[in-house]
């Protein structure tokens, strides 16, 4: 994203500025969504067993 936001007025641009902001809308905050996620699942994963559970997880990301 920020690559794009520099070539804005050089010749190597293809987007204008509004249309950076339009496209990338949001990423900065679904990222931080889908690590937190990851940071959640990970110990679940790693210890398996047939009860378990993830749905709390996305109750979770869902408040997030």
């Amino acid at each position: 994203m920020q690559t794009f936001r520099n070539c804005v007025g050089t010749p190597q641009s293809v987007l204008q500025l509004a249309d950076i902001d339009v496209i990338f809308h949001g990423i900065p905050e679904l990222h931080m969504a889908h690590k937190f996620f990851l940071r959640e699942l990970e110990p679940r994963v790693s210890n398996w067993s047939a009860d378990q559970q993830i749905g709390e997880m996305f109750r979770l990301l869902v408040s997030f």
